[in-house]
Order: structure tokens, then C-alpha cells, then sequence
């Protein structure tokens, strides 16, 4: 019976020892937080930059409908003014230049035709950029 209880003591202590073996050390569990903080600050720099990439292209797409919405306007004569903001989107303007007859397409000159170029200025970032129509002007007259 002194012999059963000694076994079954030293078959707990072999237990409780293999338990305690099969853990992680100090030296495991920094080594994986470094790698997941690594990992985590990759992911999140990536991460920003698509939010900024986001925020670009819907400056663009919005200074796009914007032009496409006043060449309309100046086309169709409703607009005299040369230069303007966009009433709703702040930051938004546009500025007309006159090119007159002399526009090119390529290295053609197109005769006989006034031609304008609708410059719209919208933000990117911290700063301005400028996209341009061009289009003729002789359905105006």
C-alpha cells in the first residue's frame, strides 16, 4: 500500500513537471510580441495610406463633375462670369481662360473655332491642383 501511495506521488509530480515544461517562456512570448508589433504597425502604415489614396481620388471625382457641370453652364451661356467658387463644396473654385482660336489638338490647329479652358483648383492634401476642360466655345454664338 506504501508502495502504491510513493507511485502514485511520483506519477503527480511527473504530471505537475511535464504540465509546467509544456508552457511558453519569456523569451517565446516577447519574441511574438515583437513580430505582432511589427506586423500591426506594417498594417496599419498601409492602412493609412490607402485612406489618404481614398481621399485624393474623391477630390478628383469631385472636381471632375464639378467641371463637367459648369462647361455645361458656360455652353449653354448660363454662366457669364469668369471665375468662381462652387456653392456646397469648399475649397472648390474655377477660373476660365480664353485660348481663342488658335487651340491645338496634338501639333493641328484648329481654325475658325473660340476655344476656353475651365481650370477647376480642388484640394489635395495640404495643397491645390488643377484640372482642365477644354471645349469650344461656338455654340455660343
Amino acid at each position: 500500500m506504501n508502495r502504491r501511495k510513493a507511485d502514485n506521488a511520483e506519477t503527480k509530480i511527473n504530471r505537475e513537471s511535464t504540465i509546467a515544461e509544456s508552457g511558453f517562456t519569456l523569451l517565446e512570448v516577447m519574441a511574438a510580441i515583437v513580430i505582432l508589433g511589427v506586423s500591426l504597425t506594417a498594417i496599419m502604415t498601409d492602412r493609412n495610406e490607402s485612406i489618404r489614396r481614398v481621399a485624393v481620388t474623391d477630390s478628383m471625382r469631385t472636381a471632375t463633375m464639378l467641371a463637367q457641370q459648369k462647361m455645361n453652364e458656360i455652353v449653354l451661356g448660363l454662366e457669364v462670369a469668369s471665375s468662381g467658387d462652387f456653392d456646397g463644396f469648399a475649397n472648390f473654385s474655377w477660373r476660365i481662360e480664353e485660348t481663342g482660336n488658335d487651340f491645338k489638338i496634338g501639333e493641328e490647329p484648329i481654325d475658325g473655332e473660340n476655344w476656353i479652358s475651365l481650370i477647376v483648383i480642388y484640394p489635395v492634401r495640404e495643397t491645390k491642383a488643377e484640372l482642365i476642360l477644354h471645349a469650344s466655345v461656338m455654340a455660343m454664338k
